[in-house]
């Protein structure tokens, strides 16, 4: 069963993480969510305490985990930081966990407070979208092959503050994936998020567009059934090359 985790428990773990010879599935997990009847589903969150962003960096330019601490520390926020198990220093995979002023419990909300935070990084590339669902739990820190972690104990962030200035027409709220993969009510929107990362990984990587389509028609048939459509084209491609 997943745990919720506090600052103190959190930077406990990271000064002394899970060594990288052990198996990932066998570390405990953990979230930032209450859920109703211990079910972990996207549609079973009730409550929100902190807002956790993976960067992966799977884009040309690496987002550093400097650049991440010195914009949240010069704003006084509260936030945890460590690498990932695949982390490398050629390629660095971290993980970031600011603490927010009051629980969420409005699922639009939290999205909206997600591409607050995004904003205030600045909307860096190397920020890894398919993992802003509500209801996902993460492992506790592993060592890695390189290893960091850092703690800033300012003031938590205010949710007020990160969601005000978003626009309704922002169209990231409508990239953030809000439904879990399994959720037979939200089934449509979990597999277009699904789609979506697909298309955006490969352009990030700088594939020609005909290969990125072939992969991501071959991940939705291998994946989905029935497939969600016959031309993945159409609903991604245009938007990933046109951002506002």
């Amino acid at each position: 069963r997943p745990i919720v985790i506090s600052v103190d428990t959190l930077e406990a773990a990271m000064s002394e993480p899970y060594s990288q010879d052990m198996p990932k599935d066998m570390a405990p997990l953990w979230a930032p969510v209450t859920y109703a009847n211990n079910l972990r589903r996207d549609a079973n969150v009730t409550s929100i305490s902190a807002l956790v962003i993976d960067v992966d960096n799977q884009c040309e330019h690496h987002l550093a985990p400097d650049d991440v601490a010195e914009v949240l520390s010069a704003e006084n926020i509260t936030f945890c930081m460590h690498s990932t198990k695949s982390s490398t220093q050629a390629h660095p995979k971290f993980r970031v966990i600011v603490w927010i002023d009051r629980d969420i419990t409005d699922m639009g909300e939290h999205r909206r407070a997600m591409v607050g935070l995004f904003d205030l990084l600045g909307r860096p590339s190397g920020v890894d979208l398919s993992c802003w669902n509500p209801g996902r739990i993460y492992y506790m820190p592993h060592a890695g092959q390189s290893y960091m972690h850092h703690v800033h104990r300012g003031e938590p962030a205010s949710v007020d503050t990160l969601t005000w200035s978003v626009r309704d027409d922002d169209p990231l709220l409508q990239r953030v994936p809000t439904s879990a993969p399994h959720s037979v009510e939200n089934q449509t929107p979990g597999r277009n998020n699904a789609l979506k990362a697909q298309a955006f990984a490969g352009l990030c990587k700088k594939k020609p567009l005909d290969q990125i389509a072939a992969e991501v028609l071959d991940y939705d048939r291998r994946h989905h059934s029935p497939p969600l459509f016959e031309d993945p084209s159409e609903p991604y491609f245009a938007k990933a090359q046109n951002p506002e």
